[in-house]
């Protein structure tokens, strides 16, 4: 936690994998004097945590609850507003997140971080499949965690350089957030079948990078399902639009916040 503890108005980071809410750091310097800010580890993200984590405690409901009983303790008289931001992974649970605070809800900010529901419609996209081939990999129990403890740290390395940013000085072993995929799956078999559509989560930003290695750019087509007020922005740049351009990003999310009065 930090910002400013006499605000009314919440804004609750959910970082990807693999990563940490320091990924955040330059959003929470900027909105810190304005905002609360709430900057959590995702489950089995936390190199400090030795908690062996039952493997049903990595759903999304599950951690989607764990998010609102965060907010809860922040705000234990529902007064606050909050405001989501996510990037990556972060995004399947920060959708859900949106659509279970309800009236809570300011805005919905997800910076390549789509939801279950665009990633379903992406399955007969090629492009998008041959950026996300690893995800079929994290599928296989053991056989990913083995070759992540050996092969991770060099990874985590090679994909930050890939995508123009400078790797973590420490890369700690986070073989456990594989689980975070494995849930994501299974959520998505599950609206798969339950054909259950999206409620409208109101104003969503949705922020693509033009070279992101892992995603292809948001179309409209995707978001309008879960938004009648979407906003897409196209920034030139990677997949830590977040890191490699701070001033912009920042500048995006001061506008999205203050674009309507948070009543």
């Amino acid at each position: 936690m930090g910002g400013n503890p006499e605000s009314k108005e919440i804004i609750f980071f959910i970082h990807g994998f693999p990563d940490s809410p320091h990924t955040f750091s330059a959003q929470a310097d900027y909105f810190k004097n304005d905002y609360l800010i709430l900057m959590p580890y995702l489950r089995g993200m936390d190199p400090q945590s030795t908690v062996d984590i039952p493997k049903n405690r990595y759903s999304i409901d599950s951690i989607v609850l764990d998010f609102i009983e965060i907010i809860n303790t922040h705000d234990p008289h529902g007064n606050f507003k909050v405001h989501i931001v996510a990037h990556d992974i972060g995004g399947l649970y920060a959708w859900q997140l949106a659509s279970d605070l309800g009236k809570k809800r300011a805005t919905l900010t997800a910076i390549n971080a789509p939801s279950i529901q665009i990633m379903m419609q992406r399955l007969g996209n090629f492009s998008q499949i041959r950026k996300s081939w690893y995800i079929a990999l994290f599928q296989i129990p053991v056989l990913s965690e083995t070759l992540w403890k050996k092969f991770g740290s060099e990874v985590t390395k090679r994909a930050f350089i890939k995508d123009g940013q400078i790797p973590p000085a420490t890369i700690e072993d986070v073989s456990r957030g594989l689980n975070l995929y494995r849930a994501g799956f299974k959520a998505s078999v599950k609206n798969i079948l339950s054909g259950q559509k999206s409620e409208d989560l109101g104003r969503v930003l949705c922020i693509s990078g033009d070279k992101d290695p892992y995603l292809v750019v948001s179309k409209k087509s995707e978001v309008e399902n879960s938004s009648s007020n979407v906003i897409l922005r196209v920034l030139e740049g990677g997949h830590w639009l977040h890191q490699s351009k701070p001033d912009k990003i920042n500048q995006h999310l001061h506008d999205f916040f203050r674009s309507s009065d948070v009543k």
